[in-house]
């Protein structure tokens, strides 16, 4: 899983001070006191009065603010109406796409401290692991200043991510819940909660998207990785969301009694069936959508790195779509 989201666009807008020079769709803006910038995009029919809500979307280990979008488009086309900034155009959202740290040897392959780096765990994409870079604290001035920009609807606030990124977004609902009402995570895992522990304030809505194929962040864990290869541990499917005799994974936190398995209809020949698995009698909903053969990919997303090296990307349903499905279940 290391560096391997080494997505094409790294360029991208100077950074402003978006206060009093907003327009709709991408401006970069600047977060305080930190060298990191972040991507803004209002969607089409924003008024500059209406709360809307807002998605944090948290790019791979490897990858950049730039790059975060088009890693859910399909063929990586930024076009393309399954793009994350798309379906928050269509459902009425904004989305933030923030910057991770950058590698000593490029500004374009940034990481997340998603947690671990004890004992047998691994520090996921490494570099912001190791220097144990504040990235909690990076978010929560982020969204400062996206409220001081535009009306925030502090209940619909989430987090998404892929991989590394996806694994920030379990921490985020582990140290920030009450702030952030879901999260998504396509191809991560709970890795703070496996080293750091889990105590979230308040129910949080949890959806991982894994392929059982995946080969840089296998489904049932363990140390296999694209690039990475360190015999540390990442967190699995299972023991994130059902967890283990010591550590809760999120149905457990969410108190939830049960579990049903439903297929999802197989309609492309691609190779992957899809089981949707829904807890039940939760606090909040936790829900698992497991891609048989799928790879280290987005569904209906891009292969960035080619199936050879990341496996098959999931066609039956789009990432995007069901993403922004499960935050707005009842």
């Amino acid at each position: 899983m290391g560096w391997i989201f080494l997505l094409a666009c790294s360029g991208g807008k100077p950074a402003i001070d978006c206060a009093g020079s907003l327009a709709v769709g991408d401006q970069t803006c600047r977060v305080p006191g930190s060298d990191r910038d972040f991507i803004l995009h209002l969607p089409p029919d924003f008024d500059g009065r209406t709360a809307l809500p807002l998605v944090i979307s948290l790019h791979g280990g490897g990858g950049h603010k730039e790059g975060a979008n088009q890693s859910t488009c399909a063929n990586g086309d930024e076009g393309a109406d399954n793009c994350m900034s798309a379906v928050a155009d269509q459902r009425g959202y904004m989305v933030a796409y923030p910057d991770g740290t950058p590698s000593r040897l490029a500004q374009n392959k940034r990481s997340w401290n998603a947690g671990g780096g004890e004992g047998d765990w691994q520090c996921v994409s490494s570099e912001a692991c190791k220097k144990s870079v504040d990235d909690i604290g990076y978010i929560d001035d982020l969204l400062q200043e996206v409220r001081l920009i535009v009306p925030v609807d502090v209940t619909r606030v989430y987090a998404v991510g892929i991989s590394n990124g996806g694994a920030m977004s379990y921490r985020l609902a582990c140290e920030r819940a009450g702030i952030f009402a879901g999260i998504a995570s396509v191809g991560g895992g709970n890795q703070v909660g496996m080293v750091q522990g889990c105590s979230p304030a308040a129910p949080v809505r949890v959806l991982e998207i894994h392929g059982t194929a995946d080969p840089c962040w296998p489904f049932e864990g363990g140390p296999q990785s694209c690039l990475q290869v360190d015999g540390k541990n990442k967190a699995s499917v299972e023991e994130s969301l059902e967890g283990t005799a010591l550590v809760p994974g999120w149905s457990r936190l969410n108190q939830c009694s049960a579990s049903e398995d439903i297929a999802i209809p197989d309609s492309t020949d691609d190779g992957t069936l899809t089981t949707q698995r829904d807890w039940s009698g939760c606090t909040a909903p936790v829900r698992l959508l497991r891609v048989e053969g799928g790879g280290h990919t987005w569904p209906r997303g891009w292969d960035y790195l080619g199936e050879s090296f990341i496996g098959p990307v999931g066609q039956d349903f789009s990432g995007t779509t069901a993403v922004f499905d499960f935050f707005e279940t009842p």
